[in-house]
């Protein structure tokens, strides 16, 4: 049997004094690790995902080059698409004789919604997209499954300065394009939610 050979008893205190700091350097080391990752966590948390992912304005003839019905899974955004000056509808694929050729009118579909778009002559249509809209929008959607309004010259005239805002928000975006985009999302839904009857709230 062979003994072991032991280290003198000074040389083990020393060992366990090293041990001991290396210990509790390297703990220390981890703690700055944790918080660190702590604060990079919430500093992604606080990352302002983009609302608006689209938009553009101008005239458009979808007769000569008509907007196909979109593959259920490539919009993944609320789409809010408003006929300003001429007439345009809605395609359907599952009812194509729901819509007719309409003037001023807003239609905003969820997302996922198949559809396309159809006109008989040049129009003017502005198109949003937004990928995350209020809870109450989804929630008070209309039975036919999409939203349909009539709109003024003066609702027209603010749609055209909404997608404006949101063009140069999303080609030129500031530090200010949460606010930018929750101010264009908000009028746009309550434009929307005009078709449906909204209940008090009870006391």
């Amino acid at each position: 049997m062979v003994a072991r050979e032991q280290a003198p008893k000074g040389e083990t205190s020393g060992l366990r004094a090293r041990f001991r700091f290396s210990l509790s350097h390297t703990c220390r080391h981890l703690d700055h690790i944790l918080i660190t990752l702590f604060l990079d966590i919430s500093a992604h948390s606080r990352h302002h995902i983009h609302m608006l992912t689209y938009a553009r304005s101008g005239n458009v003839h979808y007769i000569r080059r008509p907007a196909p019905v979109t593959p259920i899974n490539s919009r993944a955004a609320w789409e809010f698409a408003a006929c300003l000056k001429g007439s345009m509808k809605a395609w359907l694929p599952d009812r194509e004789d729901d819509e007719v050729l309409r003037e001023c009118t807003l239609w905003v579909f969820p997302r996922l919604h198949p559809h396309g778009w159809l006109s008989d002559a040049p129009c003017e249509r502005a198109v949003v997209h937004i990928r995350n809209v209020h809870d109450e929008l989804e929630r008070l959607l209309p039975p036919r499954g999409y939203y349909r309004v009539p709109l003024s010259k003066a609702d027209c005239d603010r749609v055209r300065v909404l997608t404006g805002l949101a063009i140069e928000a999303t080609k030129r975006p500031t530090e200010i394009l949460a606010i930018q985009e929750q101010a264009i999302t908000s009028e746009l839904s309550l434009m929307a939610l005009r078709e449906v009857t909204v209940r008090p709230l009870s006391k």
